[in-house]
């Protein structure tokens, strides 16, 4: 009885089929990862934010006047940790009349959150 060495064509056809589907397949995760980081620093974000307006709801009631800027917040005890978003740019915030707006700059310099000059 005589044994061939090496691979037949079925079985390196079947390597390259399985090599082919498990990069594939590392593709398609790396790029799900990108995307989900982008999406939860967007919502790191939006929870800073809501935590600032919460902050400078407690402040107006407590204080009796409009907290100046962020900062106001952090150095008055109203907000804890540090003034930078995920997307390690400082949020900002102001008044428009009665209305409030809290706003950090994303990647690639768009803006996340409200902004005075962007809604009504």
């Amino acid at each position: 009885m005589s044994r061939r060495r090496g691979f037949s064509l079925v079985e390196a056809l079947m390597t390259l089929v399985i090599m082919g589907i498990l990069a594939g397949g590392m593709i398609l995760t790396a790029r799900g990862v990108q995307g989900t980081t982008e999406r939860k620093d967007l919502l790191a974000a939006e929870l800073d934010m809501l935590n600032a307006g919460i902050g400078a709801s407690l402040f107006m009631k407590i204080e009796g006047s409009a907290p100046k800027d962020m900062g106001t917040l952090f150095a008055r005890g109203y907000l804890l940790g540090d003034n930078l978003s995920p997307f390690y740019t400082p949020y900002n915030l102001r008044y428009k009349g009665s209305r409030l707006y809290i706003w950090c700059t994303g990647t690639g310099g768009d803006i996340v959150g409200s902004h005075p000059d962007k809604f009504p």
